[in-house]
């Protein structure tokens, strides 16, 4: 699998829906990223402007035909044109194993948004593309995220210190897994 297949229609569960980015998320993902948790939690840039967003976007785009990353606005199921957060999938060919990675915009937090969007491309992941394993990395701190990978099943493997380059240093990544048929699973201590 070099190019990654467009799902058609996109993805959704009737709530959520999974779309390719449009030039107009721009300006939406640019205002978002004012939220100092996504800058701090997430690989996108400190004071991101809408120009800065759309190289952003055409990177996504870029890697997306390339087969490394498959990237996804966020939007309702009604409103397909109001971008609520991103998600993506980064691919490893060689390894057929994939890392999910998403933020959502601060006004849509708490609604379950993040917990649809990866069972969603988790789903996705296994049935369409056949990878074999997922990866789910969060900041150590970031509570919400750990939270979201084991309310869909993932399984917490431990924390990789000084794991990989984040920003002006290097990030402690908590480690979470999912293997096909553990999708939906719940773990026993929630």
């Amino acid at each position: 699998m070099s190019v990654i297949p467009v799902p058609d229609p996109p993805l959704s569960d009737g709530v959520v829906t999974l779309r390719r980015f449009e030039p107009h998320d721009a300006a939406t993902i640019a205002d978002a990223c004012s939220d100092p948790l996504i800058p701090r939690f997430t690989f996108m840039a400190d004071d991101l402007t809408p120009e800065k967003a759309m190289e952003w976007i055409g990177r996504r785009a870029e890697q997306w035909r390339t087969g490394q990353v498959a990237g996804f606005a966020i939007v309702g199921t009604v409103d397909r044109r109001r971008l609520i957060g991103t998600i993506g999938l980064g691919i490893n060919q060689s390894f057929v194993t994939g890392e999910v990675f998403y933020w959502v915009a601060a006004r849509e937090r708490r609604r379950g948004v993040a917990t649809r969007s990866v069972q969603l491309i988790s789903a996705w992941a296994f049935e369409r593309l056949a990878l074999e394993r997922l990866e789910l990395l969060t900041h150590t701190d970031n509570v919400a995220s750990r939270a979201v990978a084991e309310a869909c099943g993932y399984t917490y493997e431990g924390t990789m210190r000084s794991h990989r380059p984040f920003k002006e240093g290097r990030m402690d990544s908590a480690l979470f897994s999912l293997l096909p048929g553990e999708q939906g699973r719940v773990t026993q201590d929630r």
